[in-house]
Formats: structure tokens, sequence, C-alpha cells
């Protein structure tokens, strides 16, 4: 949510923040909504599945396109003093 706020000007805080909360909703639903079709449709092990599939597939997503540069890397100091 920091981050949503770092990218808007001031004076449309309020209304970008808004707007995310209401996209975090809408998705919630749909989510929930797509739950209860797969649990009717193919039982209950089958959402829970689906979900464990989108968590990889963004967890891989987010691995390979946030590859931190040079300066962001720490840095590796030997163990001794």
């Amino acid at each position: 949510m920091v981050y949503t706020t770092a990218l808007l000007p001031a004076t449309d805080r309020g209304t970008g923040l808004g707007t995310f909360n209401a996209m975090l909703g809408f998705a919630g639903f749909a989510a929930s909504l797509g739950g209860a079709l797969l649990w009717q449709a193919a039982g209950p092990q089958v959402p829970f599945l689906a979900g464990a599939l989108v968590a990889g597939v963004a967890f891989t997503t987010l691995w390979l396109v946030t590859k931190p540069t040079a300066e962001e890397a720490p840095q590796h100091r030997g163990a001794g003093p």
C-alpha cells in the first residue's frame, strides 16, 4: 500500500487508494466465485490446487522479473573481524 501512495501525486492519493482497494475487492470476489465454481464442478481439492498453481506462477514471475542490480545486491563480507 505504501508503494501505491508513493506512485501518486499528493492531490490524487485518496482516489488512487480508493481505486486500488476497489480492485482488490473485485479480485477477491472473482477469486471466491471461481473457487466456488471449481469446488462445485470438480470437487474440494481443485480450488486449492488451482490456488497453489497461481501462487507458484506468481512467485516464479516475480522472481524472474525482480532481479536486483549490482547496486541493490547485498555486499557480502568475510565472517571474520
